[in-house]
């Protein structure tokens, strides 16, 4: 074999390499693509086994920088109080599951 057609496997090797390495973290990122943008949302929080109190509010869905995490900022009003925070979905690979938090800014406990 020719020094110029190792050079040429290499090179195949190499992107072949990085093209299972981009796909393969890409696809967990991919689970919540339908919720990127701005959306208008209605909520409910449930009081008890019947009732529920409703509410309406805004949602700002983006991932971070490095696309492992993915943020969805929430603004929602309720008849006597309104709730703000980030609800903040992780990608563990251990688990190969989402990890979801939720931080409030402000507003009650919920």
């Amino acid at each position: 074999m020719t020094n110029h057609q190792m050079t040429n496997i290499k090179k195949h090797l190499t992107l072949y390499f990085l093209f299972l390495v981009i796909v393969t973290y890409a696809q967990p990122n991919e689970d919540f693509n339908f919720m990127i943008g701005n959306w208008d949302i209605e909520a409910k929080i449930r009081q008890n086994e019947i009732h529920y109190i409703h509410g309406k509010g805004t949602m700002n869905v983006y991932y971070n920088q490095s696309k492992d995490s993915l943020f969805a900022d929430m603004r929602v009003k309720f008849q006597n109080f309104e709730v703000i925070g980030t609800t903040i979905r992780t990608y563990n690979n251990k688990t190969e599951r989402w990890d979801v938090s939720w931080n409030p800014e402000s507003g009650h406990d919920v």
